[in-house]
C-alpha cells in the first residue's frame, strides 16, 4: 500500500499498511524558508504530505501517542484514551493492551510488525 509515484528503499521498515506516513504542516514552510533564506519545494523535510488546516489537532493527538509509547509507558489512563482511537494501528494497539495486562512488548516487534503473533 503507497502513495501513487511514492517508493521506499527499506521495504522492511518503510511502506505497508502498519507503517507510517509522514505529515508535515503548510503553516511551517514559511518559517524554514525565513531561516534557510530559500524558497522551499513542498516535499521539503521528506513528508508524504503537505497538510494546512486540522495540524494542530493531530499533532496534540499524535505528540500524547507518542510521549506514552515511548516515555509514560504506566499512563494506564492514557493508554485507555489512545484505544478509543478506531485509525489507531493494529501494531501499536497490540503494544497499549499488552501494557493494559502489564506486558511490556518487545520493541522490535512493533517495529517489524510482527506484535500479533
Amino acid at each position: 500500500m503507497n502513495f501513487e509515484g511514492d517508493g521506499q528503499g527499506d521495504l522492511v521498515h518503510h511502506g505497508g499498511r502498519e507503517k507510517a506516513v509522514c505529515v508535515y504542516p503548510y503553516d511551517h514552510y514559511p518559517f524554514w524558508e525565513n531561516e534557510l533564506q530559500k524558497t522551499l519545494d513542498y516535499g521539503a523535510f521528506g513528508e508524504n504530505l503537505t497538510i494546512r488546516g486540522y495540524w494542530k489537532r493531530t499533532y496534540q493527538s499524535r505528540f500524547l501517542t507518542n510521549r506514552i509509547m515511548h516515555h509514560e509507558k504506566d499512563d494506564l489512563a492514557g493508554i485507555k484514551k489512545i484505544l478509543e482511537v478506531e485509525e489507531l494501528s493494529v501494531n501499536w494497539r497490540a503494544t497499549f493492551v499488552k501494557r493494559l495486562e502489564g506486558i511490556e512488548a518487545n520493541p522490535q516487534e512493533r517495529l517489524a510488525g510482527d506484535v500479533m503473533r
